[in-house]
């Protein structure tokens, strides 16, 4: 067919009448331009084009020929008449604006609660003595992992570490653990993090700060706002970490005597020697998220109706301050959650992690084992693991010389997964990713791993964890 008579929205002839249609005028010009088409040629599709405008309304009913009809309404609307210009015009104004308005929107979501303000000169955050912050810092943290020591959080601190949109510490940072100087000194750390973008998220890592008072005090009264991020993990998996990791780095911080580490026989740290840091319910009870003064919790906290022992064997539970309620967000985490590939649990909870923390951008998910291959090597280098130093003081928690002690451990996780499924989970400042799981996790506290996991599968994965 010939470009002439063909009406593309490419290119509209300007002879062209209201209908779209070529004037019989117009095609006997064609004739004598020299047309392809034969004069004689009377098929259908000639027809169509030489029917005459009368018949509109039989052109019509006609469904091939509507649709060639509107084709050519369109094409006229935006490329042949210019006063049909001003609504194209105006079509692209509007969908300019409606961009516009959804991105500013979107901005205005992410960073509803980033104030936008100036980079102020350090003395005017803190006094120059270190003893007084005197202004608001809440904008200098976003997030901090507080939690708990052996719960994979310094892999959490390299995931995020990563992460284009967060500024985080490669150390830990302790200054919270001084009521005094603390606050000012941890002020002036999260200031020297970097310029103010209220694009990214800011945060530390020290794992320890949930069992310190005077670092959830500082929270309560500088960073409300700071979410919180804190890792649990099976008890009886906890103390084997916990103490293999302290007798490997017994070279660097402690005395020896005759070849042995200065530190307590782990079969002995049982009762009143048990170590503090295992009781995650205690940790927990002190953000005040809960009735602490409930005859339940304290039945829970202080171990009264233990089937093994009596209450007064281990420490009592007691808040070091009145309860308080801490209005910061809180992120619970089993220590495999961010690893499980079943079922995409992983990348939910990236999802999850994700969101808690205000992120725009998604984060890696580390069921990929090239991610997870990345970070582990960071962590724990090239070496192997007996050529790590004091390597033949780690122990076997399954040893049966531990048997009393893995007994007490059961207990413990029993108590403290008991109270934070009755009363910690349901409370709205309160997070987990794929809550089931998180509570099927914790049903594992009470049951001895050594009799449910292979010895194989066991020595795996305390390879995989020894360094978090």
């Amino acid at each position: 067919m010939n470009s002439k008579t063909n009406i593309s929205v490419d290119k509209i002839d300007p002879n062209i009448d209201g209908h779209g249609l070529k004037s019989t005028e117009d095609d006997a010009r064609d004739e004598e331009a020299g047309d392809d088409w034969d004069a004689t040629d009377d098929s259908e599709e000639r027809q169509r084009f030489l029917r005459p405008t009368s018949d509109d309304e039989e052109y019509a009913a006609d469904a091939d020929a509507a649709k060639a009809f509107h084709a050519r309404i369109v094409a006229k609307i935006f490329h042949q008449r210019p006063r049909w210009n001003f609504f194209g015009c105006l079509l692209s104004i509007m969908l300019a604006v409606g961009v516009a308005a959804i991105y500013i929107i979107g901005h205005t979501k992410l960073n509803s609660h980033h104030p936008q303000v100036s980079e102020t000169p350090l003395t005017s955050l803190i006094t120059d003595d270190f003893m007084n912050v005197t202004s608001d810092v809440q904008y200098l943290m976003d997030f901090a992992i507080i939690g708990h020591a052996k719960t994979a959080t310094t892999f959490i601190k390299h995931w995020l570490y990563e992460h284009p949109q967060v500024l985080i510490y490669n150390q830990e940072i302790h200054h919270l653990l001084d009521a005094t100087r603390g606050p000012a000194k941890m002020v002036k750390s999260m200031y020297e993090l970097g310029p103010y973008d209220a694009n990214k998220r800011r945060g530390y890592k020290a794992p320890n700060d949930i069992r310190r008072p005077p670092a959830l005090s500082a929270f309560r009264k500088y960073w409300p706002d700071t979410r919180l991020v804190v890792g649990l993990r099976h008890p009886v998996k906890w103390f084997e970490s916990y103490y293999n990791f302290n007798v490997r780095q017994s070279q660097k911080r402690r005395n020896f005597t005759d070849g042995e580490a200065v530190m307590l026989p782990a079969e002995q740290m049982v009762g009143r020697k048990l170590p503090d840091r295992v009781q995650f319910h205690h940790h927990l009870a002190m953000l005040g998220k809960t009735n602490v003064t409930d005859p339940k919790e304290q039945a829970l906290l202080n171990g009264a109706g233990s089937d093994m022992q009596s209450p007064n064997t281990r420490k009592a539970f007691a808040m070091p301050y009145p309860p308080a309620y801490m209005r910061n967000q809180v992120f619970l985490y089993e220590v495999s959650q961010p690893f499980v590939k079943e079922n995409g649990l992983a990348r939910r909870f990236a999802h999850d992690f994700k969101e808690f923390l205000q992120l725009d951008k998604p984060l890696r998910p580390v069921d990929n084992e090239s991610t997870l291959r990345k970070i582990f090597l960071k962590l724990v280098g090239k070496k192997k693991k007996e050529e790590r130093p004091n390597f033949h003081y780690a122990i076997d928690i399954c040893d049966d010389k531990f048997v009393e002690l893995r007994r007490e451990l059961l207990q413990v996780g029993k108590e403290a997964s008991q109270w934070i499924s009755q009363f910690l989970l349901n409370q709205p400042s309160v997070h987990v990713s794929s809550p089931q799981h998180f509570r099927d996790l914790l049903s594992t506290w009470s049951i001895d791993p050594c009799e449910t996991t292979t010895f194989a599968h066991r020595r795996a994965e305390e390879q995989a964890w020894e360094c978090f």
